[in-house]
């Protein structure tokens, strides 16, 4: 059994165990369950939801090469810990209602600690591309109408 000291171990453990194939694997499996769960959110993700769905999205942007200005430990970390989420058997199994998805919840929360500051900038890119699609899309309406 691991008690609460050893999970940083098992993280950093998993974490450098991380390759590139097994990463590129999780971005896929984690979008399917991410599209599962989303229609009916496990009450222990209610508050992080949001933030699930965000190093989901990460993750899949950086394999699409869609947003690349990131460090290989952020990727590892976030897919070590959507990697946990998507195993149906671990320490608790998913199968089990509302307890299945505790230990998961702290696989996750402990992989948006470390990742919190490379997170915010994506978080700042996406912004600043929607920003930028929003002034396009205001731009191109413009020029339809004075056509």
């Amino acid at each position: 059994m691991v008690n609460d000291a050893d999970i940083p171990k098992v993280f950093d453990k998993a974490h450098k165990d991380m390759d590139q194939q097994q990463s590129k694997q999780t971005a896929k499996e984690a979008n399917e369950k991410i599209a599962q769960l989303d229609k009916h959110i496990p009450s222990v993700f209610e508050a992080i939801w949001d933030d699930v769905k965000l190093i989901t999205s990460l993750l899949h942007d950086y394999w699409h090469k869609k947003y690349i200005d990131i460090s290989w430990s952020t990727i590892a970390t976030i897919s070590v810990a959507l990697a946990y989420l998507v195993m149906p058997l671990d320490v608790v199994p998913d199968i089990i209602p509302v307890i299945g998805y505790i230990d998961d919840m702290i696989m996750i929360r402990i992989a948006l600690q470390l990742v919190s500051i490379e997170l915010e900038r994506y978080r700042i890119y996406l912004l600043t591309q929607s920003l930028h699609m929003t002034e396009y899309s205001d731009t191109s309406a413009v020029s339809v109408r004075t056509v």
